[in-house]
């Protein structure tokens, strides 16, 4: 089917309950005035050529679960208004359209969410905090975008992620590790150059290799029985090794000279107390 979507059809917004009109040529604007009445639970006009914003009366559909605009045209701000709707569990796709503007933080209203796709659009700004609400998440895409700053820490509380793509954004920082997070692979953050970490093969020289050095040195330098820690000493401080050298140098010769001393002293002790008994020998001949 092609053309504008039946204005007929708005007459019918209040006794609805499900409209699929996905991958379909429908295009134009959406023309539904949603009334306060609406018992919408399913819109799917996915894969469509339709354009313009999002009527803000479907705030009014408050039993909406599934609301998926995906593959069309629409330029439009996210709209926030959505975090009206409290029984709104997928949020199929709004993925390849023309959406911009920043992730609201409202988004993390939206408690019983379970999928949420923003893919292919142009959102800028930072991931915002309140994804991390979304514990019930099962799969994440805010692949193909324009958003910066570090992945959010507080993402790891989303334990039943098993989709995840933040891929070909702008994204830098450490890759936080720990639950589902240790089970996404490359493909889940390529793309974005500042990124590193697990499981990218590019370290976070700064952070990861630091530490590592660091507490391999401390390791060893803490170890008293260890004959070489003097060694790992010099290499790690650089510039203190003409020092470390001069004291190592002086502690042996002290050694050896304190060595050489006990030795020679007590040589001395024992000549002298041979010649003792010598001239005992000599008195009693006599």
């Amino acid at each position: 089917m092609s053309g504008q979507i039946p204005k007929c059809l708005e007459a019918l917004g209040d006794t609805l309950i499900v409209l699929n009109l996905r991958k379909n040529r429908f295009s134009g604007l959406m023309p539904w005035k949603f009334t306060k009445e609406c018992s919408l639970k399913t819109l799917n006009l996915y894969a469509n050529q339709l354009t313009g914003k999002i009527p803000m009366s479907l705030k009014h559909c408050k039993r909406l679960q599934v609301l998926d605009l995906g593959d069309n045209q629409i330029n439009d701000t996210f709209p926030f208004w959505l975090g009206v709707l409290p029984d709104l569990r997928v949020l199929i796709d709004l993925s390849n359209n023309l959406f911009e503007g920043e992730i609201p933080e409202v988004i993390g209203d939206l408690k019983l969410l379970e999928v949420l796709n923003l893919s292919a659009n142009n959102l800028i700004g930072e991931i915002p905090l309140s994804l991390s609400k979304l514990t019930l998440l099962e799969s994440l895409d805010l692949s193909k975008n324009k958003l910066i700053g570090e992945i959010p820490t507080k993402l790891l509380s989303l334990t039943f992620l098993s989709v995840l793509n933040f891929s070909y954004n702008r994204l830098e920082g450490k890759i936080p590790i720990g639950n589902q997070f240790s089970t996404f692979s490359n493909d889940s953050y390529k793309g974005n150059i500042g990124l590193c970490g697990f499981p990218l093969s590019k370290k976070c020289d700064d952070v990861e290799d630091h530490l590592s050095s660091g507490a391999q040195r401390e390791s060893i330098l803490s170890d008293p029985g260890s004959p070489f820690s003097w060694k790992f000493a010099l290499v790690g401080y650089g510039c203190g090794a003409p020092v470390g050298v001069a004291i190592g140098y002086i502690l042996f010769w002290r050694t050896k000279r304190c060595t050489e001393w006990i030795e020679q002293s007590f040589k001395a002790k024992q000549r002298q107390k041979n010649e003792q008994n010598r001239r005992r020998r000599r008195r009693r001949m006599f």
